[in-house]
């Protein structure tokens, strides 16, 4: 149903997969090595990030690194409208923009 919002999840569930599960990475403990590894060649500092793994149905996060601080959404927001048109209106939906 909301196949492309878990798509994303995926790829971040995967990575903590091999990982015990943890309640809560503070600032003070480093993220997976994994994750660390991609923010140092993206030049991104881990403060810059903050992340949420669930495993579906679980209410204990895999992952909770700065969970609690308030971000900006990103692009990220745009999976929830376009999940929501494709379960309301289907994939094949077309419409003609009159330009």
């Amino acid at each position: 149903m909301f196949a492309a919002m878990f798509a994303a999840l995926a790829m971040a569930a995967t990575i903590t997969a091999a990982q015990p599960p943890v309640s809560t990475v503070s600032a003070a403990q480093p993220l997976p090595a994994e994750i660390d590894a991609a923010l140092q060649r993206a030049k991104l500092p881990g403060d810059a990030l903050a992340v949420v793994v669930h495993e579906i149905g679980s209410a204990k996060p895999l992952l909770a690194h700065q969970a609690r601080l308030p971000m900006n959404p990103a692009s990220v927001i745009k999976l929830l409208p376009s999940a929501a048109a494709l379960d309301l209106l289907g994939p094949a939906w077309t419409w003609a923009t009159p330009v």
